[in-house]
């Protein structure tokens, strides 16, 4: 008995506290690891299942599990120790969200499995659901309906063994050539390949005859700008953007700007461009970028990650994401809508209904009862000056959208963010109801990041060094900031409006000050020193694209600017606050 109770006190604080019941999973983190391969952690397989998780270049994380028994991830733990690892465990609460999946094998031996064969049924995940077995599945998919049908073609496709079953959606995790027991493509080999596919489109036109525009040139000293090429070093583990092409954006070469000419200027000190420093984005300007963008080593780094490091989907899931997609159409979608038991679910629902359908009994209805529920409630009396027991008359679309943003400010909805469509298909009403002002309900709606900015090529790649170059980890302080300028750049992209004159002032200096700041900053940081470069082209190249997006609605290209300096701001502030 007295051994028993000795063998306990030895057990870890973790295994005493908790239980299967805590609703916890357990994995053993072995490390990161290069270029690693599975025969190389032979002596693992017998203790369990291994699995390589995406980091960044030819690095990747390299776990065990999962466990649900905090007991058997100990005891995985002592043998893995025992192998000569320095590993540790690492604890999650299981997730509410379940996944519909297609489970096409189950093995203890992965490189025994064809896994030409089994590409065919899709893009394949892992699910780790089991310690000691390799369980190969696709999906998710959205519904049952769904999964039935694609495993009617799996079985024509010889899967006969195949079925369909729901998990939790943490334990699916992509499955890499380590899991195969094949040998992942290198870094260095994905960026060889890369630079001799990119295309050589290079403008040819010569530019027409220019007529200035008095715009005012700020010069800035570039002697810091490190003329050597940037070495390529080791990316930070963030998200990487899908891009867009930026030729639906008009650049007019006719209109002199300060943008330019610093692009200008940096490219010149670098040899690629070679014409006159004229402040004109003309074909010389265009054609010394895409050489940058075709030679610039940082640059096309950024290419080979984004094209093929495996990103995680981030689709927003449960009735945020219903809200998200209602405009889709899609009957599923509305029919899940119908059984959601939120208040703001049937205010969605009652819009959707009006919009397609037009007005009708079952709109009041469900408008009247979201506002009578939630108003009910005494966290939510008083937040707007309206009568909620009234029962209101729905024919009119900005009547609705009024109460959905009484809605919105209430404590309990507070966590639902105003979906962008609501900005983009009714510009007009939302403008007047949504955007934040100095009232109590303004202030508390929530508004989507709606950035059509940040897929465009530029601004992608431009946020992409930003946060390379991030040299901590953020405060709480600097969190709540980001948060505000994301905010801010979500309403400088849907409701633009000409800065004041202290404004522009104030966002010229910003400007230089900001340069200034991290070019002095780059001679005692050399991974600044070495991405400077890359990031002043970038910056500069971005805001001649928001220059021109904001002038093709019809500001002039000096208000065009201070909005173009205003959104890159919020890009670059917080993250390269450390260096100033």
């Amino acid at each position: 008995m007295y051994k028993i109770l000795y063998s306990l006190l030895l057990l870890p604080a973790f295994l005493v506290a908790q239980s299967p019941a805590d609703n916890k999973l357990y994995t053993i983190q072995i490390g990161t690891f290069h270029q690693p391969k599975l025969a190389d952690f032979a002596a693992l397989q017998k203790v369990g299942q291994v699995y390589a998780t995406g980091k960044e270049a030819d690095f990747h994380n390299i776990i065990l599990g999962y466990f649900e028994e905090p007991v058997a991830a100990h005891n995985a733990l002592v043998a893995v120790k025992k192998s000569g690892y320095d590993a540790f465990i690492t604890e999650k609460i299981k997730g509410e969200k379940e996944a519909i999946v297609i489970q096409l094998s189950s093995t203890q031996n992965g490189p025994a499995l064809n896994w030409a064969a089994l590409e065919r049924a899709g893009s394949l995940l892992a699910l780790l659901e089991n310690p000691r077995l390799l369980k190969v599945v696709v999906g998710p998919f959205t519904n049952t309906t769904a999964a039935q049908n694609r495993l009617g073609q799996l079985r024509k496709l010889g899967y006969q063994d195949a079925f369909i079953k729901t998990v939790d959606s943490q334990l699916l995790s992509p499955i890499n050539p380590f899991e195969k027991g094949l040998a992942a493509p290198s870094f260095t080999e994905l960026l060889a390949d890369e630079i001799d596919r990119i295309a050589q489109a290079v403008p040819t036109e010569t530019p027409a005859e220019y007529s200035e525009s008095q715009v005012v040139l700020m010069e800035y000293d570039n002697a810091n700008i490190p003329a050597e090429l940037p070495a390529t070093v080791i990316p930070k583990n963030i998200e990487l953007p899908a891009t867009t092409p930026t030729a639906v954006i008009n650049i007019n070469p006719r209109v002199k700007r300060t943008a330019a000419l610093d692009l200008q200027k940096t490219l010149k000190m670098e040899g690629y461009y070679r014409g006159s420093l004229d402040g004109y984005y003309g074909a010389g300007t265009a054609m010394a970028y895409e050489l940058f963008k075709k030679e610039d080593i940082p640059y096309n780094r950024y290419l080979v990650l984004s094209k093929h490091l495996e990103q995680p989907t981030t689709t927003t899931k449960g009735l945020q994401g219903l809200i998200n997609d209602l405009t889709s159409n899609d009957a599923s979608l509305i029919a899940e809508l119908e059984r959601q038991q939120a208040p703001i679910a049937k205010a969605y629902l009652a819009y959707w209904l009006l919009v397609n359908q037009g007005p009708s009994r079952e709109v009041n209805q469900l408008m009247n009862t979201a506002i009578q529920q939630t108003f009910t409630n005494t966290q939510s009396k008083g937040v707007s000056a309206f009568d909620y027991t009234a029962t209101y008359d729905y024919s009119d679309l900005r009547q609705l959208l009024l109460h959905l943003s009484y809605l919105h400010s209430t404590p309990e909805n507070t966590q639902y963010t105003l979906p962008c469509w609501l900005f983009e298909q009714h510009t007009k009403e939302a403008k007047t109801i949504f955007v934040p002002s100095k009232s109590a309900t303004q202030a508390n709606l929530q508004i989507s990041t709606c950035l059509e900015f940040n897929n465009w090529e530029a601004i992608a790649a431009l946020r992409y060094f930003v946060e390379e170059l991030q040299p901590r980890q953020y405060s709480l302080q600097e969190i709540a900031l980001m948060n505000t300028l994301e905010k801010d750049r979500s309403l400088l992209y849907l409701f633009p409006k000409k800065l004041t004159h202290p404004q522009k002032a104030a966002i010229d200096k910003w400007k230089i000050v900001f340069w200034n700041d991290l070019k002095a900053s780059s001679n005692n940081y050399p991974v600044l020193e070495k991405s400077l470069f890359s990031l002043q082209v970038l910056f500069f190249q971005s805001q001649v694209l928001l220059e021109a997006y904001y002038m093709q609605k019809g500001f002039t290209a000096d208000e065009a600017e201070g909005l173009a300096l205003s959104v890159l701001k919020t890009y670059v502030e917080v993250p390269l606050g450390a260096y100033r």
